[in-house]
């Protein structure tokens, strides 16, 4: 999902469920050696956009996204860290109520006990900061959790 993104210039926002570090040893084409590398990515849930025709700048409203259902291909996903800006804001829409009225929502990986059945992106973060020192990023006027 992040490859096309990035290929269509579309900005994705997720939930971060994870973050891990492995050492991992490559032996596909163009090995060097067999020396352990560090690679660090992130576990995320993606968000999808509910009906893009009623929301974002030309009609004047806050992007309303929810969670896909969970058993779709594109619903989890892995990103590498330097792709996220670090600071988002997601409200919650009240009106719509909780996903799960009981709590207990279908996965601790994924976090759901607490889910909305949607939620608005707020598109401006004072004194928003990326992670690294790329001042670029940190005035497009986008949140961060969303993916460049």
């Amino acid at each position: 999902m992040l490859q096309v993104a990035l290929q269509l210039g579309i900005a994705f926002c997720t939930r971060v469920l994870g973050v891990y570090r492995a050492n991992v040893v490559y032996t596909g084409p163009g090995m060097h050696d067999y020396g352990a590398r560090r690679l660090e990515f992130l576990w995320v849930r993606w968000y999808q956009v509910v009906d893009p025709d009623i929301s974002g700048w030309s009609s004047s409203r806050l992007d309303s996204v929810r969670f896909p259902p969970m058993n779709e291909e594109d619903a989890f996903g892995f990103v590498d860290p330097k792709d996220a800006l670090r600071t988002c804001h997601i409200i919650p829409n009240f009106a719509k109520g909780k996903r799960y009225a009981d709590g207990a929502g279908v996965s601790r990986c994924a976090k759901d006990a607490g889910d909305y059945c949607q939620y608005y992106i707020g598109r401006y973060v004072p004194r928003c900061r990326a992670a690294d020192s790329n001042a670029d990023l940190r005035h497009l006027g986008f949140l961060s959790g969303i993916f460049l």
